[in-house]
């Protein structure tokens, strides 16, 4: 049977001395996702990308591309923008094209190709050097794409640009996605952007993955819960635990929020208040994308 995975890490670590940048962190990205990898700076995104990548060596843990640890192979299939795109300044995007398919593979024919998709066909001979940052970015993308890889890895594709060249990068991931079926891996701190683009996310805080859940789950999670203060939080979890009702939630303070189970409020009340606890609220409420990162990882 096929892996339903195309990238998935086991128990990934990585120590640097004095620091814990990856913390067994267990990823899984399918064919055709937008996998939005979200955290900090410093968080270990980028560290984590690296180890995928064969850049770094992990100090323990697994890593299955496409089912398997043949690295040699399954890495051939991967193109990847780490940080900025090395290109050379003085000439134009079709000549870097043509100077980095020596390296990875591309015939004339694949490479204007290429351009095409990433909206980069009728810059002529312009100089690179004169390029706006969004257009480097495409640019450094379609580097990326030589060789027809199946999975895109890209660290901040959107970090310094303005509106204008969200939008490019925003778009030309879109059609990647649609008209080649790449997948890709994004990480990224620009929330609002992300969550136009991403159908699962994984966020990262202190090297650890705190969360990973597929967009149709968050925009159900931020469009409502149930927050409950309660006089004992510890015994009111063991009995919203023994009723079946624990499986998504968070406890901070007086204060326990469900997830799931928002049409049970009557139904949780009785049984808190039946255990002897004291519940001074009960009250549904909404939060966006930003609160709920926020939620997991801290300001």
């Amino acid at each position: 049977m096929e892996n339903e995975y195309v990238i998935e890490t086991r128990a990934l670590t990585k120590k640097f001395p004095g620091k814990l940048a990856v913390d067994h962190v267990d990823m899984h990205i399918k064919k055709g996702d937008i996998y939005g990898f979200i955290g900090k700076n410093g968080a270990g995104k980028t560290t984590a990308m690296k180890l995928i990548l064969g850049l770094l060596n992990p100090t323990y843990g697994e890593i299955d591309l496409f089912g398997t640890t043949d690295y040699v192979h399954a890495r051939k299939k991967i193109g990847s923008l780490i940080e900025a795109p090395g290109l050379y300044k003085n000439f134009s995007a079709y000549e870097n094209m043509k100077r980095f398919s020596i390296i990875f593979g591309g015939t004339d024919a694949e490479i204007k190709e290429i351009l095409a998709l990433v909206g980069l066909s009728d810059v002529g001979g312009r100089k690179v050097a004169n390029y706006s940052l969004g257009m480097k970015q495409r640019l450094g993308i379609a580097v990326a794409l030589l060789g027809n890889p199946e999975i895109l890895i890209l660290d901040e594709p959107m970090n310094g640009l303005d509106p204008a060249g969200i939008k490019e990068i925003r778009d030309t991931i879109l059609n990647l996605n649609k008209e080649k079926g790449v997948t890709f891996l994004i990480s990224s701190h620009i929330l609002d952007e992300l969550a136009k683009i991403a159908t699962t996310y994984g966020i990262i805080n202190n090297g650890r993955l705190v969360d990973e859940i597929d967009a149709e789950t968050l925009m159900k999670r931020c469009e409502n819960k149930l927050v409950i203060k309660v006089s004992d939080t510890n015994k009111a979890l063991e009995i919203l635990n023994k009723e079946g009702f624990l499986e998504n939630y968070k406890q901070e303070g007086d204060t326990v929020t469900l997830f799931d189970h928002l049409d049970m409020s009557s139904v949780i009340n009785e049984k808190l208040v039946n255990g002897g606890i004291g519940v001074y609220e009960l009250a549904k409420s909404s939060s966006d994308f930003e609160d709920y990162f926020i939620e997991r990882i801290g300001r």
